[in-house]
This record gives C-alpha cells, structure tokens and sequence, in this order.
C-alpha cells in the first residue's frame, strides 16, 4: 500500500505503511461509510454513553479539546481542505487510491461526509524553533472520509495545525512555505482482499465489544492516535467499560476494562511499558525560516498519555 507525505518537506516523519496491519488474516468489519444507518447499540451502552447517544443511533461526540498547544482548524475546515486536497493531488495518485480501494476513484466527484472525527495525540508541545512538519507530525489529526457516489473511497488524514493553508478560487489547495505532513491519504477498501483501509465509527467499536463480551461501554468513545511512526488511519476508539473483560496478549491472559478498538475490528490495550516521549533528530529553523541544520529533538508525552499500545485477542465470557 502507499501512503504519501504530502507538502514541501518530507522528512520530518515517515509513517510506518499501514499494508502490513491490513493484510493481517483477521476477521474485520465492512467497510462502511460514516454516513451509513449505525447499529443498535443501546443495550450495549450505559452512563455517559447512553446520555451522548442522539435518537438516530449515533454518538455526540465531544468537539476538539481547548488550543492548549496553539489554534487548530475546524472539523468543517478539515472537510473542505480534504476535498480541495483530492483535487490537487489526485491526478498523481488517483492510480495508487484507486488499487488500495479496490475500485476507482475519481478526485473530480469526491466530497466530504460530514461526520468528521477528531484524533487526539498522546505527545505533548514539540519545542519552538524546528520545522513546523514535525508539530504536525505528532500533533492531532482530523480523519475525514470522502464520498464518491454515496460511497466511501478515501480517507484523508488532516492535521489539526493546518492553520496556514489556503484554498484558491479554483478550489485547489494553497500551501504555505513551510509545508509538510499536512495530510495523508489511503484509499477506503471497497472490498474484502484489496489493500485499502477498512475504517471503523465509534458506534461500531461499541457493538463489537458489547456483542462480544456483553460488556457496556460507559464513556463516550473518543479518538487516539497509536503513536510514533503510526498512519493517522489506526486511530483507535477508546473504550471505557462497566465490566472487566478478558483478553490475551502474547500468550498471557489479562482482565482490563478499557479497550481500543481500531481499523479493521482490532482490539488494543496500552503496553505495560511506557515511553516517556521521543527522542531523536529534527531539523532546526530560525526566526526568519531559514534552515539552520540538525539538532536534537525531545517531544515528551503527555502526562498519561499512551503512545505504545498491544494488539490483543478480546475473549467472550465464560459459559
């Protein structure tokens, strides 16, 4: 599968390909758009979740987290950037979202389904003075799914940050100097055996569990990244549950009451095992925007934030 770092510099993070999570011979959900009728999961709800869950079936989430860390864009804003971007881009990689679909897509007829998510970051403020790709990088995401004939084809990762992107009269895409890690794009697998993504709502990750387990979800799901080198199409949904469940992991059987659900019908629990952030090489920039060379990078993690996660096997309760 290919996976594009798009805008002017692109080596600020190379994202781990997404092909090898896929390709897994797993059971998954089908594919499905967020605009899709959601399942009945009110018995598979209680507390918080049952309050957020509207008359359609659907989930309110909660909107985008305070500008902590600086200004953000709207989830409206990620709709028409994640369109305008298709445009620009598309006769270059139409073939590559078309193969990972499965299907062709046609950046001409895409538009934004308005269900938008918003994927929080376990990192916390990369340090002034770098290239700003890299506070994309491992900042927050918005995943926006574009139609295509009432059907999904691609999902469009925006960053959060891109605060400095424009769109001309023509539609198309205005890229500030700086740019990079302002998007990436993976085409929506239309089928079963194609390499596309298979993207999963909340809703969905809630009737998963609760059918597996018979365990309620009690929060309403919210949205994290996996972590360093992660396409921002794994996020998973964090789920809060008003019973242990059992899983396994790596031969070992444990009881936890929160789960990730991600990409695919996966099941997550975070490592016993924490990084404290990420150390490594960034590229420096001064006041005016001009490169001044490598230094030493040092993002740390936000206080409880999970950046490694285990891939997990969710048991049904005992007979």
């Amino acid at each position: 599968m290919s996976l594009h770092t798009f805008g002017g510099y692109h080596g600020a993070l190379c994202w781990i390909g997404i092909s090898a999570l896929v390709a897994c011979d797993k059971p998954s959900l089908n594919p499905t758009t967020p605009s899709a009728r959601a399942p009945e999961i009110r018995a598979y709800v209680t507390g918080d979740a049952a309050q957020t869950l509207a008359a359609g079936g659907r989930f309110v989430l909660a909107p985008p987290p305070p500008e902590i860390e600086g200004p953000l864009i709207t989830p409206e804003q990620a709709g028409e950037f994640a369109v305008a971007f298709a445009r620009k881009w598309g006769r270059f990689y139409a073939e590559d979202w078309s193969k990972e679909r499965g299907s062709p897509v046609d950046p001409a007829s895409l538009s934004a389904d308005p269900r938008i998510f918003y994927a929080e970051t376990s990192f916390g403020r990369v340090p002034d003075g770098f290239h700003p790709a890299f506070r994309r990088a491992y900042g927050p995401w918005y995943l926006v799914t574009l139609v295509q004939g009432g059907k999904p084809a691609l999902l469009v990762a925006v960053s959060a940050y891109n605060t400095d992107l424009k769109i001309d009269a023509h539609g198309l895409l205005v890229h500030p100097m700086h740019s990079g890690n302002d998007f990436h794009a993976v085409g929506i697998a239309a089928r079963t055996g194609t390499p596309g993504v298979r993207p999963i709502t909340p809703e969905q990750a809630v009737e998963a569990v609760g059918r597996r387990t018979g365990a309620r979800t009690q929060r309403t799901p919210d949205l994290h990244l996996l972590g360093k080198g992660q396409h921002p199409a794994n996020a998973v949904w964090k789920l809060n549950l008003d019973q242990p469940v059992r899983v396994r992991v790596a031969g070992t059987e444990r009881q936890v009451r929160t789960v990730f659900v991600g990409e695919g019908g996966r099941y997550y629990i975070p490592s016993s095992r924490q990084p404290t952030g990420y150390q490594g090489t960034g590229i420096r920039y001064d006041a005016s925007g001009q490169r001044i060379g490598p230094d030493f990078l040092d993002v740390p993690a936000k206080p409880g934030g999970v950046l490694a996660f285990d891939e997990v096997t969710l048991d049904a309760p005992e007979a």
